[in-house]
């Protein structure tokens, strides 16, 4: 059996429905008693939440914001953010070792989500061993579902880990990103929580990149960005997280357009200089460019450019230029509409110029 568990949920909320349940003043119990009847753990009693005394939440959001707080100190992990495409709150809450008072406290504010769920609609969500890091129906111990009439744990677990792999996607993301970092972002931590919680790391927000005034002050910005991961005291643009350093890039990238064709040139000087952190910025500020000047020469020159520049970085910074959050893939397209490489991929479109050398 293994050492971690995960609670995986999705909760079919209304959006204005979402701040209702968050806010719901924590319940006074909830029988789990019966949870692993007919599972791997038949006879086990459930989890309750006080094995240890612990005092009670003040409500769902106070419950999830300590949790958030424990990922901070290195406890596990957690997502909890409302998916406005598939109209609903997910929830992936991972415990290393079997923490009752945890668990059991997910399941209670799961449960407290009853009163304000439309009629026909279900909380689905299990608790499962997660040997593999992934999902797996083998592997559930529990599964609840609430709905206006109530709750049971009888449910047949296939089809609702099935239907959870797009939460299990985001903490798969969140994961490689930095759970501390990501939970900073909506997408990852709902943001009426992050709101409560106490953790440096969830509150301080001096990784913004501040706006650049001129010219000037952006390439000297620009070329001063450095990851440096075990700086005590960062100085401006250093960044201690490489997650925070990725989220940069295109908050540098989008502010070049405000200063035109003047700074194409020193853009490429960064993009052909010894440290890659400039180098990416300037790579995705030519891209800016390109499209704000109407001008695709200027990021077909970047591609060429950059397809030689990374081959003496030793691919140290593909990563940054064919990553998803920094907006690659439709950066790239807008900007190479019109051209020979229209419809190329980003690796494709480099392989072309490294094929040149």
């Amino acid at each position: 059996m293994s050492d971690s568990f995960v609670i995986a949920a999705r909760l079919p909320l209304a959006k204005k429905k979402v701040t209702a349940w968050l806010r719901t003043p924590w319940p006074e119990s909830l029988a789990l008693s019966a949870m692993f009847e007919g599972r791997a753990w038949d006879g086990r009693e459930g989890p309750s939440w006080t094995p240890k005394g612990k005092a009670k939440p003040k409500t769902v959001r106070h419950f999830f914001a300590s949790v958030a707080d424990g990922v901070c100190e290195g406890h596990g992990g957690l997502v909890l953010a409302w998916d406005g495409r598939a109209k609903c709150v997910w929830l992936h809450q991972l415990s290393v070792g079997f923490d009752e008072a945890r668990i059991a406290g997910a399941f209670i504010a799961l449960s407290a989500a009853a009163p304000h769920l439309a009629a026909k609609k279900s909380v689905d969500a299990i608790l499962t061993a997660e040997p593999s890091g992934r999902l797996d129906a083998d592997g559930v111990l529990a599964v609840m579902q609430v709905d206006t009439g109530g709750i049971r744990f009888d449910a047949d677990a296939a089809p609702i880990v099935k239907a959870l792999a797009p939460v299990e996607e985001r903490f798969v993301a969140a994961l490689g990103e930095g759970l501390d970092v990501a939970m900073r972002e909506p997408t990852v931590l709902h943001p009426q929580v992050r709101q409560l919680a106490k953790s440096a790391t969830l509150t301080k927000t001096t990784w913004k990149v501040p706006e650049l005034g001129s010219a000037e002050a952006f390439l000297d910005a620009v070329s001063c960005v450095r990851f440096v991961p075990d700086a005590e005291d960062p100085a401006p643009h250093h960044y201690t997280s490489h997650g925070v350093f990725e989220k940069s890039i295109a908050r540098y990238a989008v502010q070049a357009p405000r200063f035109g064709r003047a700074i194409v040139d020193p853009l490429r000087e960064l993009l052909a200089g010894p440290d890659f952190e400039p180098g990416v910025i300037a790579f995705w500020s030519l891209n800016r460019l390109s499209v704000s000047l109407a001008d695709p020469s200027i990021y077909v020159d970047a591609l060429r450019r950059f397809a030689e520049w990374e081959h003496g970085h030793q691919g140290t910074v593909r990563g940054e230029v064919t990553a998803e959050d920094v907006g690659a893939r439709a950066d790239h397209r807008e900007a190479l509409r019109g051209t020979e490489l229209e419809g190329r991929s980003i690796v494709q479109a480099l392989g072309k110029f490294r094929g040149r050398r």
